[in-house]
C-alpha cells in the first residue's frame, strides 16, 4: 500500500496491484489479508526511514503502513540504520 487510493481499491481484495513511488509497478497485499495474519514483521533499512519509523512508532493514524495492519493483532519492526 503506497497511498490513500491504494488502501481504498483494496476493500474486498487479498492482494491489488500498485504503483511505487519510484514508478514501478508491484503488487501489494491488502489491509484485509493483513489483518488474517497472526503476526506481522516489517524490516526498514537506510537513514531515509527514521522518520517513517518515527511515525510508525507513534501510531500515526494518517501514514499508510499505520493503515494497512489496524486490524492486525501483533506487528513486530525491526530496524538498522547507517
Amino acid at each position: 500500500m503506497f497511498s490513500e487510493a491504494d488502501i481504498a481499491r483494496s476493500r474486498g481484495h487479498p492482494a491489488i496491484a500498485v504503483q511505487r513511488p519510484d514508478c514501478m509497478s508491484a503488487v501489494s497485499v491488502t489491509p484485509q489479508l493483513l489483518g488474517q495474519v497472526q503476526a506481522l514483521l516489517y524490516v526498514v533499512a537506510g537513514e531515509g526511514k527514521r522518520d517513517a519509523l518515527a511515525a510508525l512508532e507513534a501510531r500515526k493514524s494518517n501514514l499508510i503502513a499505520c493503515r494497512a495492519v489496524q486490524q492486525c493483532p501483533a506487528v513486530e519492526v525491526w530496524f538498522a540504520f547507517d
